[in-house]
């Protein structure tokens, strides 16, 4: 059996739609901003607290990927990141991110997670990224530093 292109494309969303994902937290601004934007603050006293007990057991200065992952789960099952922001906590594993063989990281190896994500920000505002680029990466540098600020109490 043959399927005419024109069958298919009528079923695809246009690539212009692609971008507009409602669901990704946006940043405040294009600068790091010291203060946290309202979509990672925890609202209630009950929840923060939840949360910090959760972040005494982890440094997100030093954590392995499998640890991470673990860390996510602990933090949705409190309540203190939400179902749609799991998969953008914790990223593509190591050996996704380095199908090239570039790098010897593992899903065990130590990855300060706060300063990977800074740099990413950075790196993107050095290149001229897209604002929506640059938005979600600063909303995940933002998230990572709030959960950090919560290990020290």
């Amino acid at each position: 059996m043959t399927i005419g292109i024109s069958s298919l494309t009528a079923s695809c969303s246009p690539v212009s739609q692609l971008g507009n994902n409602t669901n990704r937290p946006k940043a405040a601004s294009d600068t790091l901003n010291p203060q946290l934007s309202h979509d990672v603050r925890l609202n209630d006293s009950q929840g923060n607290e939840a949360a910090r007990t959760v972040m005494a057991r982890y440094d997100l200065h030093s954590i392995s990927y499998n640890d991470l992952v673990q860390l996510a789960g602990e933090l949705k099952g409190v309540g203190a990141l939400k179902e749609e922001d799991y998969l953008d906590f914790i990223g593509p594993s190591p050996e996704w991110a380095t199908v090239t063989g570039e790098s010897d990281i593992t899903s065990n190896s130590k990855v300060d997670y706060v300063s990977f994500h800074e740099k990413q920000v950075e790196s993107l505002r050095a290149s001229g990224a897209e604002r929506r680029f640059l938005d979600f990466a600063n909303s995940t540098y933002l998230r990572f530093k709030y959960f950090a600020s919560l290990q020290s109490g």
